[in-house]
């Protein structure tokens, strides 16, 4: 005979367990945005001209600056010579050694400059353009940012103060033509009259100016140099030569101070 069986008990389904909430993640302190990085201060900038970016400079305008810092050079703003409009009548120009590294209407950018190289900007008489501030990047060399400005005014060669006069440059005899691309600044120590003994520039290419801070109390070029002109402490003596031929009679000058 047939025993019966139990009956098959089906088991209740399993019901899966509802999900755990996680548990909140803390909040993470957002990072601090980095500052953009800044440019060198000013103090390792020149600008071709007082007002640059506003105002035009002058058609008779120039400097001549000596690097004191390894370096690349960049420009923060505006580069404006007149290249694109009017062609390479006005200029940026690295002397290195007495010889012309590069001439530039645009901006420079990372290009090297070492002690001792002169960068020059000069204007041939004939343009006005917005012009440039151009500065120096000692960082690119492992230079402490903030330790000087990497670009000043050349001071006079040896020779050039020669007593109470100045002379257009080293090797002035009164005979010999002065060379393209040159220059110096310094301050005047006492008051008293600048006369010229001698005088002859490149007219409307080499530039003899009297600043006192960044005003122009005077300009000479051409066979009209100074003549009694008064000078007070402070001011400063600035010469500017640029790229124009010289010609054999541009001997450059002796100027003199003395008492009024």
């Amino acid at each position: 005979t047939w025993e019966p069986c139990d009956p098959v008990v089906t088991p209740p389904p399993i019901r899966p367990e509802p999900p755990r909430p996680e548990p909140p993640k803390p909040e993470l302190p957002k990072p601090e945005p980095k500052p953009p990085m800044e440019k060198l201060p000013k103090k390792n900038c020149v600008d071709s001209h007082v007002g640059v970016g506003s105002t035009t400079y002058s058609p008779l305008s120039g400097w001549r600056y000596e690097v004191t810092e390894n370096g690349k050079l960049y420009c923060p703003g505006t580069f404006d010579l007149g290249w694109e409009k009017d062609g390479a009548f006005d200029a940026v120009v690295l002397v290195r050694d007495g010889e012309i590294m590069a001439e530039w209407g645009e901006c420079p950018t990372d290009y090297d400059v070492y002690i001792g190289d002169f960068i020059i900007f000069y204007t041939d008489n004939s343009h006005e353009y917005l012009g440039f501030t151009l500065c120096l990047e000692p960082d690119a060399f492992g230079v402490a940012t903030g330790s000087g400005g990497g670009l000043q005014y050349a001071a006079p060669e040896d020779n050039v103060i020669q007593g109470d006069c100045f002379v257009s440059h080293p090797e002035y005899n009164g005979v010999d033509k002065y060379y393209p691309y040159y220059g110096y600044a310094f301050q005047v120590t006492q008051s008293g009259c600048m006369t010229a003994e001698t005088f002859n520039v490149r007219d409307g290419y080499s530039k003899l100016y009297l600043m006192d801070g960044t005003t122009q109390v005077a300009m000479w070029t051409g066979t009209d140099g100074p003549d009694g002109v008064a000078v007070t402490a402070g001011q400063v003596v600035q010469w500017n030569v640029d790229d124009a031929g010289i010609l054999a009679e541009n001997i450059g000058f002796k100027i003199c101070f003395s008492s009024c």
